[in-house]
């Protein structure tokens, strides 16, 4: 088991979001948080990363809990893409995708040639070579969507940890990070927790589901289980019209 949750409460100033979270992982599958807005789906993420203090319960990472880890050690095991936006300044593309490599350069983050070695490849992986000269402040919200997802993976993480990945990006590249997503999984035995409002899409990718609504989980199993159009007429409050709108 590479990440575990057990009756883990999440929320703001001692205020929960929401509550008995369960979920346990293992390496090379995509677990995809759905719900609706403001469900608690952000707060999850963060908390799960170690970015937000949990409520309550507890967290495993590798078996030990996420607390006894330190802040490089976790970001050796977990990389972030958030919907955050970074403002470097004068950084280009390449360089933000280099920055992913820090945990590993030291305090003054020179890169040995194995960095360079994982940054050409993840430039190749993601086909982001062709914008990774560009000033990252002047790209569009598709070009930075898609160098932040090239910054992550340069991290080499265990776990990746992912809040709307597809916003912003277009079809061509939606399905392109998709299919790398799965590849990654497939081969490298990358582990994958991703919010995700394209639920159809978390319905095929993903070997797990949990969802949010109204402060408690309101479903979480394997997709074969879970993943079916009454749960996503009853988590989103749609009629069979909606459903056949969003499918076509």
């Amino acid at each position: 088991m590479i990440f575990e949750t057990r009756d883990l409460s999440i929320g703001y100033k001692g205020r929960a979001v929401v509550s008995g979270i369960d979920i346990s992982l293992e390496k090379g599958e995509i677990l995809s948080v759905t719900g609706p807005n403001g469900s608690g789906k952000s707060t999850f993420l963060k908390t799960v990363s170690g970015q937000l203090n949990r409520l309550g319960g507890s967290i495993f990472l590798d078996g030990k809990e996420l607390s006894g880890y330190g802040g490089e050690e976790i970001s050796k095991k977990i990389s972030l893409l958030l919907t955050d936006r970074i403002k470097p300044e004068y950084m280009t593309g390449r360089e933000v995708i280099e920055s992913g490599r820090y945990p590993y350069t030291g305090r003054f983050g020179f890169l040995s040639p194995n960095d360079r070695q994982v940054v050409h490849r993840v430039l190749s992986l993601t086909g982001t070579g062709g914008i990774s000269d560009k000033i990252f402040n002047d790209m569009s919200d598709g070009e930075k969507q898609r160098i932040l997802f090239a910054r992550a993976l340069s991290q080499e993480p265990g776990i990746l940890i992912m809040d709307e990945p597809l916003s912003y990006l277009d079809i061509r590249y939606q399905l392109e990070l998709i299919d790398i997503i799965k590849k990654l999984c497939r081969e490298k035995k990358l582990t994958v927790i991703m919010s995700i409002h394209e639920v159809f899409i978390a319905g095929k990718i993903s070997d797990s589901i949990i969802s949010f609504k109204d402060g408690k989980v309101f479903r979480s199993g394997k997709t074969k289980e879970v993943f079916t159009e009454r749960f996503v007429t009853e988590l989103y409050d749609i009629d069979e019209k909606g459903i056949a709108f969003i499918k076509n």
